[in-house]
């Protein structure tokens, strides 16, 4: 029975693209390392990219993610540049320069409604051209 198993595991190659979490066979049993696994998905914050460093399918580390109930990053939060506003004692994180604009146009902070204009706005003070304030506000990348 574990040759069997062994053998169609390799045939469909379903360890690496597929399901099984396991070689196969009772002496070849190779348990995934789960806590490097989520450890790794933090740190890309990608199924797809911790999928690539450990040789297996993307649904594999989506499994694993469900078993454990770890919450998915956004495709915001993913991609995004995390920064940092400050002014006096006020200080707030935002996961993307769009949810920062956001907040900008939301509270009435800048004269801009459009949270294209501030988020182009933001850009501006981060960049070298820029001396990093927006509307009084120290725009830091994080």
């Amino acid at each position: 029975m574990d040759k069997a198993e062994i053998y169609w595991i390799d045939y469909y190659n379903s360890f690496v693209k597929g399901y099984n979490e396991t070689f196969g066979g009772q002496q070849y049993h190779k348990i995934l390392p789960n806590k490097e696994i989520i450890e790794d998905y933090y740190k890309t914050k990608s199924a797809r990219k911790t999928a690539l460093k450990f040789g297996i399918d993307h649904s594999t580390v989506d499994d694993i993610l469900n078993q454990n109930n770890i919450p998915r990053f956004s495709f915001r939060e993913a991609t995004g540049k995390r920064i940092k506003v400050s002014k006096d004692d006020f200080e707030k994180e935002f996961n993307s320069v769009k949810d920062c604009a956001e907040w900008f146009v939301e509270n009435q902070i800048c004269k801009t409604k459009n949270v294209e204009s501030a988020r182009a706005g933001l850009k501006t003070a981060r960049s070298s051209k820029g001396n990093g304030l927006y509307y009084g506000y120290l725009i830091e990348n994080i």
